[in-house]
């Protein structure tokens, strides 16, 4: 993988995001020190950099060039900044330029990653596709879309969705699996992340029999999700025991953090709905990925233009 900068980015654009911030130590703004502002995008484009120059300056936002280039399939800049801006101005700069914009707070590898698994690690919804099998798929999916929206009380969500299950015969939990697909980029993500001895986790408001399966797949080292309930033919309509809803989750992480005495600002959390927030917000690093508003809107990166290679990307810079 490469890290120089890369060579189709003009030196007129790269020279205006280096020209400004003076060298650690030289006078560098307080407020703005040691935070980065992260470009990422299949291709980084000289249009796109050139509306982000404008908007920096816009701003009164002073830049330097950390580091750039390019490697699993995606370019990446990080910039040193004066200042840090809104996480509205970097969601509505990025859907203006196609490029994924965020910042890190501190530029540490990730030691112990956190995913949620559906519609972040996996193409779908779990539930949604139990209801189909059920004949309920309208009415869990519309409970599905207004809870992963932050609209309905998880806990509550989920009992009414499961409750439609009552009677599915359990060989339908197989044919479910035989459905599920990775995100794009997921499989190389995770592979990337073994290779630099990064422990990885699964933490779900979905089912065990589905976690498991992906988490063999990756190789994961933690999984936890709910457990549904059966009579040994067929499902019940419940689940046993504590349901993992967001507070589960970010109380998870950190019982993750504290067994392997890992510094909170080298985890990062990935998810795309409501019920991921505080995992998000506890993490060192929390991204967001193709996910709803309110998500979207508090995480330090969204990911809506890469894919799940762009963390790869991101983890071997910080490396170098």
């Amino acid at each position: 993988m490469s890290l120089s900068l890369a060579s189709g980015w003009s030196s007129a654009l790269t020279t205006a995001l280096s020209s400004q911030l003076p060298l650690p130590g030289t006078g560098m703004a307080e407020h703005g020190s040691g935070s980065e502002l992260l470009l990422l995008a299949p291709r980084l484009d000289d249009t796109a950099l050139a509306t982000i120059v404008q908007a920096l300056n816009a701003a009164g936002i002073a830049t330097r060039v950390l580091a750039g280039g390019h490697g699993h399939g995606h370019e990446l800049l990080r910039l040193a900044i004066s200042a840090v801006p809104s996480k509205r101005w970097c969601r509505e700069l990025a859907t203006q330029t196609a490029v994924d914009i965020g910042v890190l707070a501190q530029a540490l590898p990730a030691q112990l990653v956190l995913f949620d698994m559906d519609s972040t690690l996996i193409t779908m919804e779990v539930i949604d596709e139990l209801a189909k099998e059920a004949g309920s798929g309208e009415q869990v999916a519309a409970i599905t879309e207004a809870a992963m929206r932050g609209e309905l009380d998880f806990n509550g969500s989920l009992i009414r969705r499961v409750a439609t299950l009552k009677g599915l015969p359990l060989t339908a939990i197989e044919q479910v699996k035989a459905r599920l697909q990775c995100n794009p980029g997921v499989p190389e993500f995770a592979a990337a992340a073994r290779a630099a001895g990064v422990r990885l986790g699964l933490v779900s408001g979905g089912f065990l029999p589905f976690a498991r399966f992906i988490g063999e797949q990756l190789r994961f080292d933690y999984v936890r999700a709910n457990t549904l309930l059966d009579d040994g033919a067929a499902l019940t309509g419940e689940v046993a025991g504590e349901i993992v809803n967001g507070e589960v989750k970010a109380r998870t992480l950190q019982e993750l953090q504290a067994q392997h005495a890992i510094d909170g600002r080298c985890i990062w959390a990935v998810g795309d709905g409501a019920n991921d927030l505080l995992m998000l917000q506890v993490a060192g690093f929390g991204v967001a990925f193709r996910a709803k508003p309110t998500l979207r809107l508090a995480a330090d990166l969204a990911l809506d233009v890469c894919d799940m290679r762009a963390l790869a990307t991101l983890q071997q810079s910080l490396l170098s």
